[in-house]
């Protein structure tokens, strides 16, 4: 699926997201890593839990335990990935407001 077609997805699902937070999410969203990326697409499409896990972290016990909101979440598995000692310093700290 194309970035536009994702972008659009998520628009039309999440209207309640702040356009501005949007904006940065959909912007970070480009440069997943492919595994990741098809996760997003299938919970777009068929609403499934991705069935990855980061540094201790699955998408569930980031809604769960951060109150993510579910492109939050896929964003913060990210940030696990690309600098996982920095994530989880601060998910031991107060939650950054910045990724969702």
């Amino acid at each position: 699926m194309e970035i536009q077609e994702i972008k659009k997805i998520i628009r039309e699902k999440y209207p309640e997201y702040d356009k501005s937070e949007m904006k940065d999410s959909l912007d970070k969203i480009d440069d997943f890593e492919d595994t990741l990326r098809e996760e997003l697409e299938k919970y777009l499409l068929q609403g499934e839990s991705p069935a990855c896990e980061k540094e201790g972290y699955d998408f569930e016990r980031l809604i769960e335990e951060k109150k993510l909101h579910p492109i939050g979440a896929f964003l913060a598995l990210d940030w696990l990935r690309r600098e996982p000692e920095k994530a989880k310093e601060e998910f031991t700290r107060t939650f950054p407001r910045n990724i969702l």
